[in-house]
């Protein structure tokens, strides 16, 4: 149905034989399906079924009347979807420039640190956050942290130049794009 983008009608569940599982709709006492498509700018979104209890052939007016209704649905899903990703987009940009005002309120490096993992975690909703600063040695030393950290090491301790994952990010062969392991 979805990709045909046109609706499915079932006469009888409970003897049609593309019914995967009649006993499923036997015990819930649904007998008739109509299934149709949600469609949005071409775009199948889903699927709006509607279930009788008894056997149901369907006129083509009310065929009409719940493609009508499913195309309403699938415009207000849409809206909506569009909505939630403009909100999410404008509360990360208000995020994003409340961070920039907080790193600019204070030359307080470790005060940065801080507010630079807190607003990892928030703006992410990642588990944890942290800031290794590069030492002249190339050693990292644990500068910030919040959040379930991952880390091996205490704050403010240092890890060797070339190890553990976080060095990797300063090897020669990765300055040329970003990291994935």
């Amino acid at each position: 149905m979805l990709e045909s983008k046109t609706p499915v009608i079932v006469r009888n569940l409970l003897t049609d034989s593309e019914t995967a599982n009649p006993s499923i709709y036997r015990r819930l006492g649904v007998v008739s399906l109509i299934g149709v498509p949600l469609i949005i700018e071409g775009e199948a979104l889903g699927i709006l079924n509607f279930f009788t209890k008894e056997e149901r052939e369907f006129t083509f007016e009310e065929i009409e009347f719940l493609m009508t209704l499913a195309g309403q649905a699938a415009i207000a899903m849409h809206n909506a979807r569009l909505y939630d990703e403009n909100e999410r987009r404008r509360r990360e940009a208000e995020e994003i420039a409340s961070i920039a005002r907080s790193l600019t309120e204070t030359l307080d490096l470790k005060a940065i640190g801080e507010r630079v993992v807190s607003s990892v975690v928030k703006l992410f909703g990642v588990k944890g956050a942290t800031v290794r600063l590069r030492e002249s040695d190339g050693s990292l030393r644990s500068f910030a942290a919040t959040g379930e950290v991952f880390s091996q090491t205490p704050a403010g301790a240092v890890v060797p130049a070339g190890a553990g994952l976080a060095s990797r990010a300063f090897t020669e062969e990765n300055r040329s794009g970003p990291l994935t392991c």
